[in-house]
């Protein structure tokens, strides 16, 4: 079951962030990759204060794995929180209880918390591009290189009519194969921005993007 969560009824202009900060972070070594520190900020407040920055109402962040320690990083930026008891289900648990949470909106532009690079002008970018996609389709950010696809990225956009569908498991947003196994719901924006691209999965990840060797002392409890 989800978690019992009043939706809102207000419909806005502007895709509602959803920040996806429930992860285990299964394949830093113990290290909850959304408490290390990015710039001296961890990670996961640095990527909800962009799309804060970006949005017109408050960002729904959606926690799970170390609820208690990844909301007291997020202290005092204005968020709307909900804890999804079934984090360890997967990520589309997680997409499900942040647009349940996020009630009706125009859209919803789903992020992972793990893309340091990501700024608000990728935010606008990537939805100055959906304004173009046709109804019902999904906005991605892609690369393509010498003529060729070569990598999807996060945030996306998915439109309000999607939401439903969504909600009742039928659309698995979080399969890596979307782009081959439903092109037509697929808007690509066509992009090269480093922020869509660059997230940090393992502890190799954190140290190519910081230069430094993640380590436990660098979580401020």
């Amino acid at each position: 079951m989800m978690p019992d969560i009043k939706p809102g009824t207000t419909a806005i202009k502007h895709p509602t962030p959803i920040l996806l900060a429930a992860g285990m972070s299964q394949r830093m070594s113990g290290l909850n990759k959304l408490l290390l520190p990015i710039n001296g900020v961890p990670m996961v407040r640095k990527v909800a204060l962009t799309l804060a920055a970006f949005a017109d109402i408050p960002p729904v962040v959606v926690l799970g794995h170390e609820a208690t320690q990844v909301a007291a990083a997020l202290n005092g930026i204005a968020l709307t929180m909900v804890t999804n008891a079934q984090y360890q289900s997967g990520q589309m648990n997680s997409v499900t209880a942040g647009l349940i949470a996020a009630g009706q909106a125009a859209d919803y532009m789903i992020c992972l918390a793990d893309l340091p690079l990501l700024t608000v002008a990728d935010c606008a970018a990537l939805c100055a591009a959906h304004k173009q996609a046709g109804v019902g389709q999904i906005t991605v950010p892609v690369q393509h290189e010498d003529g060729m696809f070569a990598r999807r990225g996060n945030p996306i956009i998915i439109p309000a009519s999607a939401r439903h569908k969504i909600i009742k498991g039928g659309t698995n947003l979080g399969c890596r194969g979307l782009l081959n196994n439903h092109p037509d719901l697929v808007y690509p924006f066509d992009s090269c921005a480093d922020g869509f691209y660059v997230d940090i999965d393992t502890q190799d990840a954190f140290r190519d993007t910081t230069g430094q060797k993640p380590d436990a002392r660098m979580i401020v409890s």
